[in-house]
């Protein structure tokens, strides 16, 4: 898709020389794909703490096959209160 912005020289300098791309495209193209990232990291950074989670790691650690392990996920779990 086409698209024409107007970005200011000094702005599409400082991506070029920081994404070392060979082209204005390229450039661009990545300091998007730069930003959904950090976007979707901080996202699920929200989630710290708020998450329950219950695991056997002695159980991973003894054994490499992980398919072999229960592991217990709930998004929508409230967090314990006792460890």
């Amino acid at each position: 898709m086409t698209t024409t912005v107007s970005i200011s020289p000094q702005l599409l300098d400082a991506v070029l020389k920081l994404t070392q791309a060979t082209t204005k495209h390229q450039a661009v193209e990545i300091a998007i794909k730069t930003f959904i990232q950090i976007g979707q990291q901080e996202q699920i950074r929200a989630y710290r703490g708020k998450l329950h989670w219950e695991s056997d790691f002695n159980s991973f650690r003894e054994n490499d096959n992980l398919e072999t392990h229960h592991v217990e996920f709930n998004a929508f779990a409230s967090r314990s209160t006792t460890n």
